[in-house]
C-alpha cells in the first residue's frame, strides 16, 4: 500500500490530466520510455483524487450503473479489475457507482456489465 505523502509517477493526457496511476516504478519506466511527455510526478494522494474527480466528471453526476443521482460526496469508484487482481488506478478501470450499486457490483461477485442484471 502506497502512503497518502509518497510521490507517485502517473500517466497524463495532453492537457496535463491524470489518466492513469502507475502500479510499479517498472510500469511507469516502460511506459516513459515511449511517452516521455505523457509522464509526471505528484503525490500519491493527488493523482487518485484527480483520477477521481475526473471519473466523477465523466459520469456527469449519474451512477455508472443505474443512472441515480451521485453527488461529489456520495460517489462510490468502482475498480472494474482490482488492484489485488492486477488492476491500476485509472479513468479506464474506474466507474462512478451510487451506494448500492457499488455494493451489487463489487461484494456481490456480480461482473461488471454495464447495467443492472
Amino acid at each position: 500500500m502506497v502512503a497518502d505523502f509518497e510521490i507517485q509517477r502517473v500517466e497524463v493526457d495532453e492537457g496535463g490530466g491524470v489518466v492513469r496511476v502507475f502500479r510499479t516504478v517498472h510500469d511507469a519506466i516502460l511506459f516513459e520510455h515511449d511517452h516521455p511527455l505523457l509522464v509526471k510526478t505528484i503525490r500519491y494522494r493527488d493523482a487518485v483524487e484527480e483520477v477521481r474527480r475526473r471519473v466523477y466528471e465523466r459520469s456527469k453526476g449519474a451512477c455508472e450503473w443505474c443512472g441515480k443521482t451521485i453527488t461529489w460526496k456520495s460517489l462510490h469508484m468502482h475498480e472494474q479489475l482490482p488492484r489485488g487482481n492486477g488492476g491500476e488506478i485509472s479513468l479506464s478501470n474506474s466507474a462512478a457507482l451510487c451506494a448500492r450499486c457499488h455494493l451489487d457490483v463489487a461484494h456481490a461477485n456480480r461482473q461488471w456489465g454495464g447495467g443492472p442484471k
